[in-house]
């Protein structure tokens, strides 16, 4: 984990390189500080309804259904590249390509229904960011 620091008034919360976070309360000339772990922030915020429970299954098919997003989001890209490619750099005067043009346009359609539900501005998450705690924030 990098080293991550940020302040809330009278509060500097800090991720340490071991993975711990520090917490240090600055305020009337008294300073306080708490290193918590992972596990202990995720219970407190369990405890106060921020974030819900995952069991291990539930955590596994979420590291699934991320990847296969990122899979396919890459999938949509390369069949977008191959259409573009088609339109645009084929020797369509001396060779008929309306059926590769044709199957192109159908596969990028079915890809794009497919890829309707990501939301556009929602980063899809690497291998190490699904690896972390399994917990999710309750909307």
């Amino acid at each position: 984990m990098s080293n991550y620091t940020d302040t809330i008034p009278h509060l500097n919360i800090e991720v340490l390189p071991d993975g711990l976070i520090r917490l240090e309360n600055e305020s009337m000339g008294d300073s306080y500080t708490v290193d918590i772990h992972l596990i202990q922030l995720q219970h407190i915020a369990e405890k106060v309804g921020l974030v819900r429970k995952m069991s291990a299954s539930e955590a596994d098919a979420m590291r699934t259904m991320i990847e296969l997003r990122r899979r396919l989001l890459a999938l949509k890209d390369r069949i977008d590249h191959l259409g573009e490619f088609l339109a645009l750099h084929s020797d369509h005067r001396h060779a008929d390509l309306s059926y590769e043009s044709n199957y192109a346009t159908a596969t990028a359609d079915i890809c794009e229904a497919y890829c309707a539900d990501f939301a556009k501005n929602e980063p899809v998450k690497t291998q190490q960011e699904v690896a972390s705690p399994s917990f999710e924030l309750v909307a």
